[in-house]
């Protein structure tokens, strides 16, 4: 199957999960006390939670800093747009493109491999499963939880333990790949494949045990307790209170079960989960609901909304340094102009002879 084709399978199977966990978390839910709840909201509630999901971004672009920091420092700035750019295109397009859009957002900016900034990405992935899998885990030994808690548990320890054994396969083959001598035909790839895995191995330098593993574990979990509160306020502002595990149980749940496909904005999976891990602390459908609403709403607009903005004049920008990098290059080489018409944009050819002949100017 091709990239394509699998990307679209992907985007529909992610639409379809939505629609039928959509289904699912409307079925009990009754409209009208749903909006009732909604107008008895406490505003001051709702501005704090906001105010700690614009922490939890700043926190999630200082982690992706820390790891981005070898082998040199990135400006916080540039991240942190990024990181937005990378949640706006996850908020609106299929098939999670954000991370991809993100990496190759930032690596242009900042002249960063696109290889090696994807995997720190990874990294984050990883790290973020670990913390809600042992958040996960500790309430399943200390608390009475549902048996599909458990599976999803096991689940997300399956896929954590793939993962790491193929980042591990990557790291041990590094750039001494088993290729045989004697398979010619495979040996014309071991460049290119060994130019991609360098960088990528890069990435994947903070997981080693260590100083930089143990700060990167102190960050996901004030990351994540960030997270956790903001749940408490806007869940405080509905009216709704449950006991301090019930929040990080939500908040593990939620997060383990939106790694399966959905459509952009998780709109219904997100809602479903909530639903499933409140209704277990005996949260009324109708206030879960509710509370799934108006946390995805704090979530999705601001975020998709700035994130679009850093979209904007990341390629705004982009689009005046090609302008300026043309009109450098026609002044280098005036006769360009002619060939290339009067859109002021330079074929590869009239770029390589103007660089040729700047060159034997000043050689």
């Amino acid at each position: 199957m091709s990239t394509d084709r699998a990307r679209a399978a992907l985007s529909v199977g992610g639409f379809l999960c939505s629609f039928l966990f959509l289904g699912l978390a409307l079925r009990k839910v009754e409209l009208s006390e749903v909006t009732r709840a909604l107008r008895a909201v406490n505003p001051r509630m709702l501005v704090l939670s906001l105010a700690t999901i614009g922490v939890f971004t700043v926190l999630v672009a200082a982690r992706w800093r820390y790891l981005l920091s070898e082998p040199r420092p990135v400006p916080f700035g540039p991240v942190y747009a990024a990181m937005m750019v990378g949640y706006f295109s996850n908020n609106v397009l299929p098939a999670r493109a954000g991370d991809i859009l993100r990496a190759h957002t930032l690596g242009r900016r900042q002249n960063l491999s696109r290889t090696f900034t994807l995997a720190t990405i990874v990294v984050e992935r990883l790290l973020d499963v670990a913390t809600m899998l042992l958040f996960l885990l500790i309430l399943i030994w200390d608390f009475p939880v549902p048996a599909w808690a458990s599976r999803l548990a096991l689940a997300g320890s399956v896929l954590l333990a793939v993962s790491l054994l193929g980042v591990g396969i990557v790291w041990r083959s590094g750039e001494n790949l088993m290729i045989s001598r004697k398979a010619l035909w495979l040996r014309r790839f071991s460049g290119p494949l060994r130019d991609r895995l360098g960088p990528f191995r890069g990435g994947l330098k903070s997981l080693k045990p260590g100083r930089r593993l143990a700060v990167l574990g102190v960050l996901s979990t004030l990351i994540w307790l960030a997270s956790t509160l903001s749940m408490y306020l806007t869940l405080d502002s509905l009216g709704i209170h449950v006991p301090i595990h019930a929040l990080f149980f939500t908040l593990a749940v939620l997060n383990l079960g939106l790694i399966m496909p959905s459509s952009p904005g998780f709109l219904g999976t997100y809602q479903f989960l909530c639903m499933s891990a409140l209704g277990f602390f005996r949260v009324p459908e109708n206030a879960a609901f509710t509370f799934s609403i108006v946390q995805h709403a704090l979530w999705y607009v601001p975020v998709t909304l700035l994130g679009f903005l850093f979209f904007w004049k990341e390629n705004a920008s982009h689009s005046r340094s090609r302008r300026a990098l043309g009109e450098r290059e026609l002044r280098d080489d005036p006769a360009a102009e002619a060939r290339g018409g009067d859109s002021g944009i330079l074929s590869h050819k009239d770029r390589v002879m103007a660089r040729t002949r700047q060159q034997g100017e000043t050689g």
